[in-house]
């Protein structure tokens, strides 16, 4: 049976150890399936097959610092 790379989106313990979410792991196509199947993983390529993931992220969205000055302060006792 071939092996598959997948990436875990949920925590995994059984016999065949601990595995956390976000790890990349390789498993039989049977493992596979169900993990795939139940959304519990998704399938990813092999590492070091030269695909490259990317993120497409939201336009219009920054980050900025806080207004210097002094901090607020909360109720006096």
């Amino acid at each position: 049976m071939s092996q598959v790379w997948i990436r875990m989106r949920t925590l995994s313990a059984g016999p065949q150890g601990v595995r956390l979410s976000g790890a990349e792991v390789e498993v039989d196509e049977k493992e596979a399936a169900a993990l795939l199947e139940g959304g519990y993983a998704e399938r990813i390529a092999a590492p070091g097959s030269g695909e490259i993931e990317t993120a497409q992220l939201p336009e219009g969205e920054t980050a900025a610092a806080p207004p210097a000055g002094r901090k607020p302060r909360g109720p006096r006792a």
